[in-house]
């Protein structure tokens, strides 16, 4: 008997003008009936307004070329759909489309809550001779519905990425022993291999936070630390301005313990917030988070270019070391600087600035060039 093939494929761009394009008008017309069985569907499952909205949003112009251009990818890879299941939106539906073949709706597809999810039910829609079947649906869906074949969590699926699992027939799927055959696109992010980096970087993290506190906490205990604040309390804002009396006050070298410990603050709690980012990075990318409807953080969203190209674990590791980590290092140093400042140690002081421009220097000097970066 020939392989079973089962590609998961998830649904193309969406328009971000909803179902009120004039597209998004004539799908509706032309595939009334589907809408009003999704109606009564959702109905049942009491959907809020905005999956309702998004039931009907058709895809995008450019979501559309891509679905097109998928059906050429499947075919020069010699995959040649017999049926194609898909969810009843508009986008999905509107993608198996794409894919050359009069799609089967199937309700355990669609992204609402209280409609279970089941690989039965997927088998059921197909016919005994299929033999390559297409599965059009949204995250997590599909990644849930992969895991139920292979026993195996898998990177959620980005905007028409595919994933094909193989096996000699229906009931080794259903007892989750299906192979994950192939992936498309392939990205080879090396997610593993960051994972030692990710590792050492939330070591070294850990390290200063714990070092920074102690120089925090041996700074707001140190008698008369804060009576700079004293004095701004009890300072005369009546006949001088605000700028005239806090200026002064902080200009004076009993202030330089106060300056300190907000510096010393403000490291601990970046270099605590670096310490999270990179635990949250270190998780495996079955588990990842796949609600990502707009600008994720660190101003980066999940479909860009550079998320394509090198992959998220590495792009936010570099961002996380550039705007938390390296920000954290310069409060801190700077923190300290001034409590040996405020000590009088003005040869410590001068060694401490002494040593940081040699090493700024030397790492901009002699840092290995690794080819393009």
């Amino acid at each position: 008997m020939a392989t079973l093939t089962l590609l998961f494929v998830r649904h193309g761009s969406k328009d971000r003008r909803g179902s009120r394009t004039r597209r998004g008008q004539e799908f509706a017309r032309d595939h009334e009936a589907v809408a009003n069985a999704l109606g009564a569907v959702l109905d049942a499952h009491c959907a809020r307004m905005k999956v309702r909205a998004d039931a009907a949003t058709p895809l995008s112009s450019d979501g559309r070329r891509a679905s097109e251009t998928l059906a050429v990818t499947l075919d020069r890879l010699d995959v040649h759909p017999d049926v194609v299941i898909t969810s009843a939106f508009a986008h999905a539906l509107e993608t198996a489309e794409c894919l050359g073949k009069s799609p089967v709706l199937a309700d355990t597809l669609l992204p609402v809550k209280g409609v279970p999810l089941s690989l039965t039910e997927v088998s059921h829609r197909c016919p005994d001779e299929a033999r390559t079947i297409v599965v059009v649906g949204h995250e997590n869906r599909l990644s849930q519905l992969v895991a139920a074949a292979t026993g195996e969590r898998i990177r959620p699926l980005d905007a028409l990425d595919v994933v094909c699992v193989t096996a000699s027939g229906w009931p080794e799927v259903l007892r989750g022993q299906g192979e994950l055959a192939w992936r498309y696109p392939v990205r080879a992010h090396q997610v593993k291999t960051l994972g030692t980096k990710l590792s050492s970087k939330m070591t070294v993290a850990t390290f200063l936070a714990g070092f920074t506190f102690t120089a925090l906490h041996q700074t707001v205990t140190t008698d008369g630390a804060f009576d700079v604040l004293i004095k701004l309390r009890n300072a005369n804002l009546r006949n001088e301005s605000v700028l005239e009396a806090i200026l002064p006050a902080l200009l004076c070298r009993e202030a330089l313990p106060l300056l300190a410990s907000i510096l010393l603050a403000v490291a601990l709690v970046l270099f605590i917030g670096a310490v999270y980012i990179y635990d949250r990075l270190s998780m495996p990318a079955g588990f990842w988070n796949v609600s990502r409807a707009g600008r994720g953080w660190l101003g980066v969203r999940w479909g860009d270019e550079l998320f394509q190209r090198d992959g998220p674990v590495y792009l936010h590791m570099v961002r996380a070391w550039s705007c938390v980590f390296t920000p954290a290092v310069c409060l801190a140093a700077a923190g300290l600087l001034l409590i040996a400042w405020s000590e009088g140690t003005w040869l410590l002081a001068a060694l401490f600035v002494g040593i940081g421009v040699l090493t700024t220097l030397w790492c901009h000097w002699f840092q290995p060039r690794l080819g393009v970066d």
